[in-house]
């Protein structure tokens, strides 16, 4: 609702009766009526719905007054062009209501007069037309406030969207720093290889004098291999030479038991010989 002390979020209806004018508040079940005529105003307590809170009934100025330090933090903090409207109109509209007060108590005593008549309904005009503004603004302020809430969410999704995939990417960093930890702090197998040392590398191969760390390593491995290629290669032409060793030692052995054979038959079979010799005179 428009207006700042009121329950209900929709304005109160004006309901003619003849001559007099209702007011009904729709926070009260029943019908409250004040009747507008010349010679009584009758305004009920629940009306002060219709005033602003920090406004007293009573002064039309006191919303200006320098010690009234509320109303002047309202003044301050409401910006808001129809907002600030409504205040206007509800300052005019209260203004309305007392100067209506004031001339209905000066018809109270006696019959009024023809022109106090007229002026009284001249303010009833006044102040009607002020609470008809006063609607008037007040739905303006509900379909306002019905687009800002629209606007609110959907601004709210987006930044729900927004947060959401900014957690996702807090995630996938957290994910990616704990691969990146556990590469670092894996052990391996390279620098446990029983490598030279740089100096005696770098003596070997001064054309990687100017390289970084990493390069460097690499071609520390890269001249490991090699080497180790190298040593491999020999390795196996030694053991091809081994083998063959084995292989003609084997044939001799072979041979040499093949001739014991022999040297026993050429002996067995010299016997008659070597005994004829020896009966020779």
């Amino acid at each position: 609702c428009a207006l700042p002390t009121c329950s209900l979020a929709r304005p109160f209806p004006l309901r003619s009766r003849g001559s007099a004018v209702a007011i009904h508040c729709p926070s009260h079940r029943n019908s409250c009526p004040t009747t507008l005529f010349p010679g009584r105003l009758s305004i009920p307590s629940h009306f002060a719905c219709f005033m602003p809170t920090g406004y007293a009934q009573n002064s039309s100025q006191s919303r200006h007054h320098p010690e009234n330090k509320s109303a002047m933090s309202v003044d301050k903090i409401v910006n808001e062009p129809t907002l600030v409207a409504v205040l206007q109109i509800s300052d005019q509209a209260r203004d309305q209501a007392h100067a209506l007060l004031r001339l209905t108590d000066q018809a109270r005593d006696g019959r009024p007069s023809a022109e106090l008549q007229a002026e009284i309904a001249k303010q009833q005009k006044h102040l009607f037309t002020s609470i008809s503004q006063l609607r008037g603004l007040h739905r303006t302020a509900c379909i306002s406030a019905r687009e800002t809430k629209t606007f609110t969410s959907e601004a709210r999704q987006e930044v729900d969207r927004l947060h959401l995939q900014l957690q996702n990417l807090y995630y996938e960093q957290r994910h990616l720093q704990g691969e990146i930890s556990a590469c670092e702090s894996y052990d391996h197998k390279y620098q446990q290889l029983p490598l030279i040392p740089v100096e005696d590398f770098l003596a070997q191969h001064a054309d990687h004098a100017n390289d970084n760390e990493n390069e460097l390593m690499i071609a520390r491995i890269d001249h490991e291999r090699a080497e180790r290629e190298a040593l491999e290669q020999q390795r196996q032409e030694l053991l091809k030479r081994k083998q063959k060793l084995i292989a003609d030692n084997k044939r001799r052995k072979d041979d040499l038991a093949n001739l014991d054979q022999d040297l026993e038959k050429f002996i067995d079979a010299a016997k008659p010989i070597m005994e004829l010799f020896e009966k020779a005179p």
